[in-house]
């Protein structure tokens, strides 16, 4: 698989901090990877999501993003270009009064005709379901809505690559699935990479792929299967496994026939409904 983000001996130190962020971080994410990052609070998860970005570049070691080296200042802006990033408050990331100046804002900076800023704000729109909101002023709208918006932003760059950094922590399960889903759909429609930075384990389940960090390192990083069924490992870095997980360790634990390796409500059902047919 052809890769888009490469991390090669990676460390960070914040300035006037004495314990690094993050150390000797060595992964690839292909392209086209839809990948879920975990981790507790000062884990260096959002540390990470920045160096791909070019928000921050790395003390020690490399980063390429789309093959270029994110400590060259000279590849910023077009590294930027290619892989947009969605923050956790959208009201920081929102810079015009009305939605569809907000979205063309981007492409305006590019210097593109007019045509083709019209034709990427309007199909930017209708991908995050936010058209019929064009002419609506930002401050009007919901969390998500906001959220559907910025992500609008981003898309009209026509990134190869989607971060999103704790995009759906301030909102509400309705707009947290919205979200969600429109991601997944970038993923599965343009073959967009996504990189999802959260602490919400239903998130990182439908995922391809999961990293946890653990105080600046990779603990586990594998499919949401292969790195849930590690409990012990989970609970070193504060995490616990999805709730449909829970209940059939715990059912099993109890002496229940109820096979290993369930991350999903819907298995969960299907398990317990065999176990009482059987």
């Amino acid at each position: 698989m052809d890769e888009i983000i490469r991390f090669e001996n990676v460390g960070f130190t914040y300035p006037k901090r004495e314990t690094p962020a993050l150390k000797n971080i060595n992964m690839t994410v292909g392209r086209g990877e839809f990948v879920a990052v975990l981790g507790h609070n000062g884990s260096g998860k959002s540390t990470l999501a920045k160096l791909i970005n070019c928000i921050l570049v790395p003390t020690e070691g490399r980063v390429f993003t789309a093959r270029l080296d994110t400590s060259d200042e000279a590849n910023t802006f077009e590294i930027r270009r290619r892989a947009g990033m969605v923050f956790q408050n959208p009201d920081n990331q929102l810079v015009a009064t009305i939605v569809e100046d907000d979205v063309a804002f981007a492409p305006e900076n590019l210097g593109l005709p007019r045509e083709e800023i019209r034709r990427r704000v309007d199909e930017s729109l209708i991908a995050v379901g936010m058209y019929d909101h064009r002419d609506h002023t930002p401050a009007t709208l919901s969390g998500g809505q906001k959220q559907r918006v910025a992500i609008a932003g981003v898309l009209a760059m026509e990134p190869e690559c989607l971060i999103m950094d704790e995009a759906t922590s301030m909102l509400d399960p309705v707009g947290r699935r919205d979200v969600t889903a429109i991601a997944h759909r970038l993923n599965e429609e343009r073959g967009m990479t996504v990189l999802c930075v959260t602490h919400h384990m239903s998130e990182a389940v439908a995922a391809d792929r999961v990293i946890v960090l653990k105080d600046g390192g990779i603990l586990l990083d594998g499919t949401p299967r292969e790195v849930f069924a590690q409990r012990e490992k989970l609970a070193e870095s504060g995490l616990t496994p999805p709730q449909p997980s829970q209940l059939a360790d715990t059912l099993r634990d109890e002496g229940f026939d109820i096979p290993a390796g369930i991350l999903t409500a819907e298995e969960c059902i299907a398990a317990v409904k065999a176990l009482l047919k059987g």
